[in-house]
């Protein structure tokens, strides 16, 4: 999938296995500096969206937009 934000192209890789998500790749260009982030296991979007809110961590806020 790929979101384009403004000047932001966010790019969203999954690898599914029996309907989850075991890996999603988040490519975030054309901000200033690209962000790059792997995340492997049982992976449940709409919680880690939730998590997002609470961390500062830069590039978690493009997971909620996930769902659109």
């Amino acid at each position: 999938m790929i979101i384009k934000d403004g000047g932001q192209d966010i790019r969203f890789i999954i690898r599914e296995e029996k309907s989850k998500i075991s890996e999603l790749v988040m490519i975030v260009t054309g901000g200033g500096e690209p962000v790059l982030m792997f995340l492997e296991g049982d992976i449940d979007l709409k919680n880690i969206s939730k998590l997002s809110k609470s961390m500062k961590i830069k590039g978690f806020e493009h997971l909620e937009k996930v769902d659109d």
